[in-house]
């Protein structure tokens, strides 16, 4: 595309559609009557994870980076979402509810260091990871994004693309729901 349409990016036409629901939601036409909080949820496009960048660096720490958010998956839920690394150039992305602090989610998303023999890395050290509505169901879904590369002393082996889905209900961990 050229012009001016070339410019819209997928949030701004996320943020579109969002902003045409609330309409919907603030309309005394409207079908059903959005409570406020479901009103305010709705203008909630999507949460990016933390990247490298927002870690907190702390060398003497058993976790030389780490960091912290808490995300609205719903009006009525939040999340805790925990990044750690290790010193070896390991770290991992735990999410646990913000209430009862019960661990929901754990996925490796940091991955920097060199094996013996054949081993994985991500591009980056990173796999991103943001939360979005991707199935409508009003809960913010988890979805995991990068590439991994397979490596040899001699050799790059393989490149494989990550991209996950993970979906969350009410109450339930999160599952994954695509892959590719």
């Amino acid at each position: 595309m050229t012009g001016r349409l070339a410019h819209i990016t997928i949030s701004t036409m996320i943020s579109l559609l969002v902003g045409l629901l609330v309409s919907a939601c603030d309309s005394p036409h409207a079908a059903s009557k959005a409570t406020k909080s479901q009103k305010e949820f709705l203008r909630i496009q999507f949460v990016d994870g933390l990247i490298p960048t927002q870690l907190i660096a702390d060398q003497s720490s058993v976790r030389p980076m780490h960091g912290e958010q808490l995300v609205a998956v719903s009006s009525d839920r939040q999340v805790r979402a925990i990044v750690e690394t290790t010193g070896k150039g390991n770290g991992l992305l735990l999410i646990s509810d913000a209430r009862t602090g019960e661990e929901l989610f754990r996925r490796r998303i940091y991955d920097t260091h060199a094996e013996d023999d054949i081993w994985t890395e991500y591009v980056g050290g990173w796999l991103y990871y943001r939360f979005a509505d991707f199935d409508l169901d009003g809960y913010l879904d988890l979805e995991i994004s990068g590439a991994e590369l397979v490596r040899s002393d001699a050799a790059l082996l393989d490149v494989r693309p990550i991209h996950e889905r993970y979906s969350v209900a009410q109450g339930a961990e999160f599952v994954k729901v695509d892959s590719k």
